[in-house]
């Protein structure tokens, strides 16, 4: 029976030396009896565990006393696999000292369970040891039992001094009762919990934090604990409201201006607007895109400025046209990316400045100039343009055809006056000289006819 027991048994006599072994001893480690008994088992020990197995073994057989070793056991393919040896010294009924009787038992699949859960921990201590939030978890009844790091590095506080219900020490007082209270109300229940609150850091002052918490069941759905994040929003909390803030000084000072701003999602879709175009209702345009609100031309070119500025970080400015059935407007746009506190681009703000009277007005001088070229080249006149400060003279090509010259001739005044006949120079001169400063010419008006 003792030779198929899935242990090793082994016995010694009164001075340590081993007198028995199993034969699971020899099938283990492949050693033969002549080799292995008195202390020739040792030689099976791990060369690193050698000394100290023989000194724990002497000690205990020298004080008659039972002992517990564990140690690496080289098994017969060379291989060295963890064991638990335990004994117990024997006397036979005349409390005569017989020696030991022990056992080996072969432990590597738990030493190296133990190692994969060391592993694990070791894993997960250093992911929520790192996370850029706070994490915590408590009992089923709201005892926070523990903290990662950043807990500890923030607040300054110790895991005795945060135990339980400890962290009300670092919560603001104007806000504390309200969270413990809602807290419990949560615990209570067994429902997600959500708050948002200052807490105090080692310094002394206080950041705002996003808390969450949510319960983890058993298999009989009742709450065995809780696991919990706090989450720095201070900057996007003064983001916010600056923002609030931005928009309703906006609201009051481009009140009756001619301009739409607005912003939009990574997605491009419309979160916020104020003056919509095309006599559209806020309503209607939010959540909505370029392509759901204007004419599929209009829509792929505002949707391809928007995702530049996107993709490349850097704002831009360029009018636009955009069209909606029957209707086109021109605009100014200036589009800039939105970036949170960690600097990533969340959407764009957008201005759109309405200068399609400007552009009508362009289009409608455009066309009167054109008319009046057309006038002048059918009535034969020139025309020219006389710069004072610079005394740069700029002639229309009637003008120059008039002079002889050629289009592309360069033009100055005094080419004007060397092409006068001799008796007009003096004349024009005068004429010229009173034009631009009359009060210190002739004193009268010179005879221009």
């Amino acid at each position: 029976m003792i030779d198929n027991t899935p242990m090793m048994i082994w016995v010694t006599d009164p001075s340590g030396s081993c007198t028995y072994l199993s034969q699971s001893w020899y099938k283990f480690t492949g050693q033969g009896e002549a080799e292995s008994l008195g202390f020739g088992w040792l030689e099976a020990v791990h060369p690193d565990d050698r000394a100290l197995s023989r000194q724990v073994f002497l000690q205990a057989n020298e004080g008659r006393e039972g002992f517990r070793l564990e140690y690496r056991l080289r098994r017969h393919d060379g291989e060295y696999c963890w064991a638990i040896d335990l004994a117990n010294p024997w006397f036979n009924q005349d409390s005569q000292f017989q020696g030991y009787i022990g056992s080996v038992v072969d432990i590597s699949d738990r030493k190296q369970a133990e190692a994969d859960l060391k592993e694990s921990e070791a894993r997960f201590r250093t992911l929520a040891d790192n996370i850029s939030q706070f994490a915590w978890m408590a009992d089923a009844e709201g005892w926070i039992f523990w903290y990662n790091q950043r807990w500890f590095d923030y607040t300054g506080t110790t895991s005795e001094e945060m135990a339980g219900w400890g962290w009300q020490q670092v919560h603001h007082p104007d806000h504390v009762e309200r969270v413990v209270r809602k807290f419990r109300q949560y615990i209570e229940k067994g429902e997600a919990w959500e708050d948002t609150f200052p807490l105090r850091s080692r310094e002394g002052d206080y950041r705002w934090f996003l808390s969450r918490a949510i319960p983890i069941r058993d298999e009989a759905g009742k709450v065995s604990c809780w696991f919990g994040t706090n989450t720095d929003i201070t900057e996007l909390r003064q983001t916010a409201i600056a923002l609030k803030q931005t928009s309703e000084r906006l609201n009051l000072a481009l009140k009756s201006a001619p301009l739409t701003l607005f912003t939009q999602d990574r997605q491009l879709r419309y979160t916020w607007i104020y003056n919509p175009t095309f006599d559209y209702q806020t309503e209607e345009v939010l959540g909505q895109r370029d392509s759901d609100l204007v004419a599929p031309e209009s829509a792929a070119l505002l949707t391809q400025l928007k995702q530049q500025v996107l993709e490349t970080g850097r704002g831009l400015r360029q009018e636009v046209k955009v069209s909606k059935n029957e209707q086109t407007s021109y605009y100014d746009l200036t589009i800039d990316p939105i970036r949170d506190a960690q600097n990533a681009i969340v959407g764009i703000a957008c201005a759109a400045v309405d200068i399609s009277d400007r552009i009508r007005a362009e289009a409608a001088r455009q066309e009167s100039e054109e008319r009046l070229r057309l006038a002048l080249e059918a009535a034969q006149l020139g025309t020219f343009d006389w710069n004072l400060p610079t005394n740069e003279l700029t002639w229309d090509a009637g003008c120059k055809a008039m002079f002889g010259l050629p289009p592309d001739a360069t033009t100055n005044i005094d080419l004007f006056f060397t092409a006068l006949h001799p008796e007009d120079r003096d004349r024009l001169q005068v004429i010229v000289d009173w034009s631009c400063n009359p009060a210190s010419a002739a004193t009268m008006k010179p005879n221009i006819g």
